[in-house]
């Protein structure tokens, strides 16, 4: 390897985030000086300059080639990048994914100008490179000032979840210790380096840039074959800095290695853990709800808050808190019966020319992390970055629905837990088309006994314009096994009567809340599926692997496109190409009858058990409802209902596995008058549940513990 230490000057971070949705009036009352400030001007970047200082350098360290007849790479013409000081071996191709693979040239010694070892490779060999670019000019000088290179990665240069970028656009790659690995890329995509990075333990920062290489192995045949670009993703052990980006090129053979577009991150220290919120998950910018309320939908955000100092999330926290029971006893003053709860906060840190300034807080009524994205705000013209953006989750949701005074108790259900009650029946639906009085149509599910109807609402005349006498809510009444109904006057003059009625909910003084789940990767992805029912999947092998990661969720449902995609599936963000997903929980039963559970639609492999096989005992062979994926536009739905009588817990598992490409799942459940205890948003991975979804029943004698993950039977 060819290195140099030469000085680079290095762009300075300007992201094409627009300013929006930061209040200043409250940064500037709590820091007012702020008002007064500007950003630092940039230096003015001269590339042309650059590039011919590179190449002469390069030009003047050239080593002399010897001729061979066996290809054998000289010890002075090796690639740009380093290892660590006690290897020198040849990285392996990876088969790890199929946009990516490991780098196969041999690697120096970190930090040194360091012999490498001699490895023998076809004359010529074709190089064909992952990244699919031509270049407008292929020379050395022309690849280093290629525009559209350079646009790419300042485009990209915002930081991935969890990490913070240190310099972008620089025209070399890292010269330093602690080297790790790399790979070769598909797209100058920094959060599909970022992936590679958090697979590996040691990992805490990654450089990825642009490189000039040879279409060919250059040999005595070939010695400078024509240029194509790759794009790589180096792993380092330690943090990195743009002072190091001095690795600017290299000779193989007659042909001139360059790099551009060279950008650094470094992974965040581990947000403080918060009691009473879930482990905080990093985002890649500040959330910005703003275009989920473009569509239409309920603004969740509850208010903002700011506070100078060191990056303080528990500020946040309080300020969650505080408004949560402010919302409370302002709809118990006011004799409302539901209020806005927070259930989510982000916290980010405001930083104005690489200073931090202080923490920035966002409150919502739910999780919203996947409306992330807003890296800058603008205020009077001077610009601040949005780093560390973390977001954090209440550990038990509040749904903002006040109980029922006269009918809560402390007294857990006493009913005996009947597992031969338990027998799944098949759902037979109809589809009722009907005139209302909309622009729109709205279509809804209806469900009676193992009967259900469609039921399609259009834009018509309606026959009869009489009023309803009375309009229906539910409400939570307690742990007692009564139902209890309270008729209230209409909202409005002559409006409907409003008849409440309080439903009891199980005990959660145990820490049973939620839905208890674990990620896996699917050791089965890629297998044949000639059949579309995906046969050579074996959901019992999952009994007794460890998951990558797990912990609780208050809804069942992941989406996800395309052959490389990089979402979040719950708590954490993850591959989900060749995902596998396991939920274990108990549905309460609130009322006697018929409980549904409804699968819109999966992909590729969706399979529930009910009753005490779902603890010990599943099967493929012995579930209660299975879905494959299909390529029709009209994807069939699998429902099935189980009767329960009030006070009964049934254990439930839905175990998802996705084979390659687009995955999805989604599980709906209805209780016997039609209403959702869980639903999931279809196509969007998103949900939520109500109390009469937990993970255990606190009387043991109602229904056993589900066991540890990598432990079942």
């Amino acid at each position: 390897m060819i290195l140099s230490n030469t000085f680079l000057p290095l762009l300075t971070l300007v992201s094409i985030a627009e300013a929006q949705g930061i209040n200043f009036g409250k940064i500037l009352k709590k820091k007012p000086q702020l008002s007064h400030t500007h950003n630092t001007p940039s230096a003015t970047i001269h590339t042309s300059q650059i590039a011919t200082s590179i190449v002469k350098h390069l030009e003047s360290i050239k080593p002399t080639t010897v001729t061979t007849t066996t290809i054998t790479r000289s010890t002075k013409a090796v690639s740009t990048k380093a290892v660590s000081s006690k290897t020198g071996t040849t990285k392996g191709a990876s088969t790890k994914a199929s946009t990516t693979k490991r780098a196969s040239t041999p690697t120096a010694k970190a930090g040194t100008a360091g012999v490498a070892p001699k490895v023998k490779f076809l004359p010529c060999q074709t190089n064909v490179p992952l990244y699919n670019y031509t270049l407008i000019d292929s020379s050395p000088t022309g690849f280093i000032v290629d525009s559209n290179l350079a646009g790419i990665a300042k485009t990209a240069n915002n930081y991935p979840a969890g990490y913070s970028t240190n310099f972008t656009n620089a025209y070399g790659s890292l010269f330093a210790d602690n080297y790790l690995d790399a790979y070769d890329l598909s797209s100058y995509n920094n959060s599909a380096c970022a992936v590679y990075c958090n697979a590996n333990p040691q990992c805490t920062a990654f450089n990825i840039y642009f490189e000039r290489q040879p279409s060919l192995v250059p040999a005595d045949q070939c010695t400078n074959p024509s240029a194509v670009t790759g794009v790589r993703c180096a792993l380092w052990g330690s943090q990195v800095n743009g002072s190091e980006a001095q690795n600017v090129g290299q000779w193989r053979v007659d042909f001139m290695v360059v790099i551009q577009g060279s950008n650094g991150y470094n992974k965040n220290a581990a947000a403080s853990s918060i009691s009473g919120y879930k482990t905080s998950v990093p985002l890649a910018g500040a959330i910005d709800t703003r275009p989920l309320v473009a569509t239409g939908a309920s603004d969740p955000f509850i208010s903002s808050d700011f506070s100078t100092g060191n990056y303080n999330p528990q500020h946040c926290a309080d300020l969650c808190t505080n408004a949560t029971t402010t919302a409370r006893q302002t709809a118990l003053s006011a004799g409302k019966t539901s209020y806005q709860a927070c259930n989510y906060f982000n916290a980010v840190q405001l930083s104005l020319n690489g200073v931090g300034q202080g923490t920035y807080c966002q409150l919502y009524s739910r999780d919203v992390s996947s409306y992330t994205g807003l890296y800058t705000t603008t205020n009077s013209g001077t610009t601040y970055d949005l780093l560390t953006s973390n977001g954090y989750a209440v550990s038990n949701a509040d749904a903002g629905v006040l109980t029922i005074s006269s009918t809560t108790s402390t007294v857990s259900p006493t009913a005996t837990y009947t597992p031969s009650s338990v027998t799944a029946a098949t759902v037979t639906f109809v589809t009722v088309t009907v005139a209302w009085a909309s622009k729109s149509t709205v279509t809804s599910t209806v469900f009676k006994g193992t009967a259900g109807t469609i039921l399609v609402q259009t834009p018509g005349v309606v026959t009869s314009s009489s009023a309803a006498a009375y309009t229906t809510t539910s409400v939570n009444g307690g742990t007692a096994l009564t139902i209890s109904t309270t008729t209230l006057p209409p909202a409005s003059a002559g409006g409907p009567s409003i008849v409440r009625i309080a439903y009891p909910t199980p005990a959660q003084t145990c820490g049973n809340s939620g839905i208890r789940y674990a990620a896996y990767q699917n050791v089965w992805a890629g297998s044949a599926d000639s059949s579309a029912n995906y046969t050579t999947y074996n959901p019992e092998s999952f009994k007794t692997l460890k998951p990558m990661y797990n912990g609780t969720t208050s809804f069942i449902a992941e989406t996800n496109s395309g052959w490389y995609s990089y979402v979040k599936v719950y708590d954490q963000y993850v591959v989900a190409n060749n995902l596998t997903l396991d939920h274990v929980f108990y549905i309460f039963a609130n009322q006697d009858g018929n409980y549904a559970f409804n699968m819109p639609q999966g992909d590729n492999f969706v399979a529930l058990w009910l009753g005490p096989k779902a603890i010990s005992g599943w099967t493929r062979a012995n579930a209660d409802l299975i879905q494959y994926y299909t390529s029709s536009p009209q994807k069939v739905p699998q429902t099935i209902t189980v009767p329960l009588k009030m006070g009964q817990f049934v254990a439930a598992r839905l175990h998802w596995g996705n084979r390659q490409g687009d995955g999805e799942v989604d599980l709906n459940v209805y209780s016997p008058d039609g209403s959702l205890i869980m639903y999931s948003n279809l196509g969007q991975g998103t949900g939520n549940s109500t109390q009469n979804v937990i993970q255990f029943p606190c009387d043991s004698s109602l229904g056993p513990q589900f066991p540890a993950w990598g432990a079942e039977t």
